[in-house]
């Protein structure tokens, strides 16, 4: 069964798809059924994609090191670009691992309705979150969140980068959960930027008080 998963998972990444498309994929990606095969098979070509990445790395510094030294290269007659993967698998586990703590963490039928908005290169969106929220999600960025905020908290799950402007609420606080931050705010306005292939987690506060707490 995990081979299965895994011949799904590398066909989605290794292509492009219109967005529809991708919707229904991270819709069937966060259902719970088969969960366990799906994040088994996500974490070993999350893996894999990570070795090529590295072995990429090491070539470009051989490279490097070659020109420096005034070492000839041997012309190649044909280059294979291989498919480099490990952005979109790193977005997909994301969005497995965030639908399966939010589904484990809440206690209504509502809130484990999850909706989720994709932004593809070049394009930006404006959206009203249920509270009243408002969210600039900006280019390569995905928004989870629930089609109800019905507990003690709203949580959201971000992956790249998005503007929010926090309806005020004091008994339930706004929460924006990405990679290993989790952002708090009552009502504020604040900037959010995590996306898979950059090294750092950027949290710009524009207006009021967050506060920010690493897992």
């Amino acid at each position: 069964m995990r081979n299965f998963f895994q011949k799904i998972l590398i066909l989605f990444t290794g292509n492009n798809y219109p967005e529809a498309t991708q919707n229904e994929f991270y819709q069937w990606l966060v259902d719970e059924d088969h969960a366990s095969q799906k994040e088994d098979a996500l974490r070993e070509l999350w893996n894999k994609a990570q070795r090529q990445k590295n072995v990429k790395g090491m070539q470009k510094s051989y490279e490097r090191l070659k020109k420096q030294e005034g070492i000839p290269t041997v012309p190649k007659e044909r280059r294979i670009r291989p498919i480099h993967i490990w952005q979109s698998a790193a977005a997909i586990l994301f969005l497995l691992l965030a639908s399966s703590v939010y589904l484990s963490t809440v206690g209504t039928k509502a809130e484990t309705d999850l909706l989720q908005q994709y932004i593809p290169i070049a394009e930006m969106r404006s959206l009203t979150l249920p509270d009243g929220t408002k969210v600039q999600l900006n280019s390569k960025s995905t928004l989870l969140y629930p089609h109800e905020f019905t507990g003690d908290s709203r949580s959201v799950f971000l992956l790249g980068e998005a503007n929010f402007k926090v309806k005020p609420d004091k008994k339930r606080p706004f929460i924006v959960k990405s990679n290993d931050l989790q952002i708090t705010a009552l009502g504020t306005e604040f900037n959010v930027s995590a996306y898979p292939e950059s090294q750092e987690i950027a949290t710009t506060l524009i207006s009021g008080s967050i506060r920010v707490d690493y897992n």
